[in-house]
């Protein structure tokens, strides 16, 4: 509908910098970057830097994330989807106090190592993604980065995106959530239900015992 708009507008001669900027963020929001960057370019002075150009790993089809490689290109690929394999998703933002804050205490607390360890970090789509942001995280907690939403739909099974909202899934299960930070009842409940799932994982007749580290992850 906004696309029709704008062209209906645009023929008629009726285009402003505003609207321009508007397209912009919705294409934006749906992860069409290039046609963003190409709305943009139209405008005498830039109100933002361009965009990321987009490539595409093969078989990314599902859970798709953004993983940017730099300010000027990144990569939509699946993060790996292993049925009764445990993850925490965290859904997160490089300028929410609440989530910086939360992740330099997670990072830094020894006592917060079994989150480390199943933790995937999510940034949420939107008109004005955090490019830089996601960078500046990611260059200073490499083992730990922060991945952008390709499209909202592909993550629909999070049923908030309030930053930061931890989750705690096997597969597209939700075992327990929680919201913002600090917030000592919910991490004690969520490291009590990720205990018990994994020890009803190893009673379960062959079984086969989960792997710790960055690997399983996701």
């Amino acid at each position: 509908k906004i696309a029709c708009l704008y062209r209906r507008l645009q023929g008629q001669g009726r285009i402003t910098r505003w609207h321009v900027m508007s397209y912009a963020e919705a294409l934006a929001s749906i992860s069409r970057f290039d046609e963003a960057n190409r709305i943009l370019a139209s405008l005498h002075t830039r109100p933002v830097a361009p965009l990321p150009a987009l490539s595409f790993a093969q078989k990314a089809d599902s859970r798709r994330v953004i993983d940017i490689d730099s300010p000027t290109h990144a990569v939509v690929r699946s993060l790996a989807s292993r049925e009764r394999r445990l993850a925490v998703f965290a859904v997160v933002h490089p300028d929410c106090h609440f989530s910086v804050n939360g992740l330099a205490e997670i990072v830094a607390n020894e006592d917060d190592r079994w989150l480390r360890e199943v933790l995937v970090l999510l940034v949420a789509p939107g008109p004005t993604p955090p490019v830089d942001g996601i960078l500046t995280w990611n260059r200073g907690q490499p083992t730990l980065p922060m991945h952008l939403m390709y499209r909202r739909n592909d993550w629909k099974f999070l049923k908030s995106i309030d930053t930061p909202t931890f989750y705690l899934m096997r597969g597209d299960t939700i075992l327990d959530t929680f919201t913002g930070w600090p917030n000592p009842n919910g991490l004690a409940r969520m490291k009590a239900a990720l205990q018990q799932e994994r020890h009803a994982q190893r009673s379960r007749p062959g079984a086969v015992p989960e792997r710790h580290g960055r690997g399983y992850a996701a």
